[in-house]
């Protein structure tokens, strides 16, 4: 009776934050930006252009858009562009194994990739691992569909809320919300219905099996807040979309009529009809005028525009815009040392999530496949490759020949480097196929001599 008065009183508890108004708020804004980023621009950009125009204007207008959010976002995301390398310490071959399984099961470099994309745009993302399907899973959790509850700490949540929109047809949607704290687990629908999920709507875990990423260091907020991509990617929107509106009224030449009784509609359908004649002697006329719309100059504007904002954001021009890319390595270098910096920082986060997220999987292991479980005392090194930048493909060969030849790489990271989706043991096969070939070259070529 202890646990039900408890679970109907978080219940009501959880319902009613979570439609709060300053959550419906973030979370609006939160949609709004993982919009932007997927290219879903044009309703955003229509009601701010019906908020500038008359009612008038609103009919002749075509909505331009533009996705430089997806094209930085992207840019500043390249962490996990080439997989980390994953060690076990103080464990057996068979941590070791089991670990790469529950990577190769779980999808979680794909995964990685995606949350750190994510946390670029929207600050703030939860990676929640799941037992499902005999394995354990990555779910990625956006603050759009999420809530927590906040104890003394304001950055560490002590219960995590996350909604789940099932449509069950075409004219109906169900809201469902899932509910963690370390000692109770519990779904509940919009109606705040209870749906249990064990006995006693108990966590299994006693830990709260989530963890969060952060683009920066978090101080008096779970959820962080934006920054300028996804309002700057929508002025460029509204100026793209008056550029076309005049474009489409004066981007060419209007016909003009003088002493005329009625209007005409010709051409675009603009036509101005001036009441009065030019002259006494002149009853009415008509004739082309070519209107001064600075077209070319406000072009160039909106591509400045959407340089400063990159620039701004710390991501080279070429990456929004035609800028030639024909740099060296050291050119590349330099105009990315502000992405190199924030990278450093980024190693940081990852490094301290994932390490958290091993434990975490060690503990739903034990609980839910304890013949697969990983020792108490393995931790997680995690490696991440250096960023690369383009170099003359001899220097590059010459350089990783010598780093081979000193022992600071070994011929199955060489393999690695050429074919970077090889696990260890593909490039060590790789290795024995290239050998055994060589032999059997060679034994050829021995036989072609004593035949000669």
């Amino acid at each position: 009776m202890l646990f039900a008065d408890q679970t109907r009183k978080l219940i009501e508890q959880s319902y009613k934050e979570a439609c709060s108004r300053d959550n419906e708020l973030r979370k609006a804004e939160a949609k709004k930006r993982l919009d932007f980023y997927h290219g879903i621009q044009g309703d955003y950009t229509r009601e701010a252009m019906e908020r500038l125009l008359d009612s008038k204007s609103r009919a002749k207008f075509k909505i331009e858009t533009t996705n430089i959010t997806a094209n930085i976002i992207d840019a500043q995301a390249k962490l996990f562009k080439t997989p980390p390398q994953y060690r076990i310490k103080n464990g057996t071959k068979r941590d070791q194994k089991i670990w790469n399984e529950v990577v190769e099961n779980g999808k979680l470099n794909l995964v990685l990739k995606n949350v750190n994309r994510y946390t670029k745009l929207l600050k703030t993302v939860v990676l929640h691992p799941i037992w499902r399907g005999l394995k354990i899973e990555f779910d990625i959790l956006l603050p759009h569909l999420l809530d927590i509850e906040i104890g003394w700490d304001p950055v560490r949540p002590t219960a995590y809320i996350y909604e789940t929109i099932i449509d069950k047809s075409t004219f109906k949607q169900t809201r469902l919300f899932t509910y963690w704290s370390p000692y109770m687990h519990f779904m509940f629908d919009e109606n705040q219905k209870l749906l249990r999920i064990n006995e006693d709507n108990a966590n299994p875990y006693g830990i709260l099996p989530f963890v969060a990423f952060h683009d920066y260091l978090p101080l008096d907020s779970f959820f962080l807040e934006g920054d300028d991509v996804v309002d700057n990617n929508e002025n460029i929107n509204i100026k793209k979309t008056d550029l076309a509106r005049t474009i489409f009224q004066y981007g060419f030449p209007l016909l003009v009529g003088w002493g005329l009784k009625k209007d005409m509609i010709v051409g675009q359908g603009v036509f101005i009809n001036l009441d009065k004649p030019r002259g006494p002697h002149d009853k009415t006329d008509i004739e082309f005028r070519n209107p001064n719309a600075q077209v070319a100059e406000i072009w160039e504007v909106i591509k400045e525009d959407i340089i400063n904002c990159a620039v701004i954001n710390g991501v080279p021009a070429y990456h929004v815009s035609n800028v030639p890319r024909e740099l060296s390595g050291i050119a590349h270098r330099i105009q990315s040392e502000s992405l190199l910096e924030q990278r450093k920082d980024d190693v940081e986060i990852y490094k301290a999530g994932l390490k958290q997220l091993f434990q975490i999987c060690k503990i739903i292991l034990a609980v839910e496949d304890p013949v697969n479980q990983i020792s108490d005392k393995a931790e997680l090194i995690i490696d991440f490759h250096e960023p690369e930048f383009p170099t003359d493909p001899a220097a590059e060969y010459e350089l990783l020949k010598q780093k081979v030849a000193d022992g600071i790489l070994s011929k199955v990271d060489l393999i690695k480097h050429y074919n970077p989706d090889f696990s260890d043991e593909q490039a060590m096969d790789y290795l024995d196929l290239i050998a055994s070939t060589n032999k059997l070259v060679d034994k050829l070529g021995d036989i072609q001599e004593d035949e000669e």
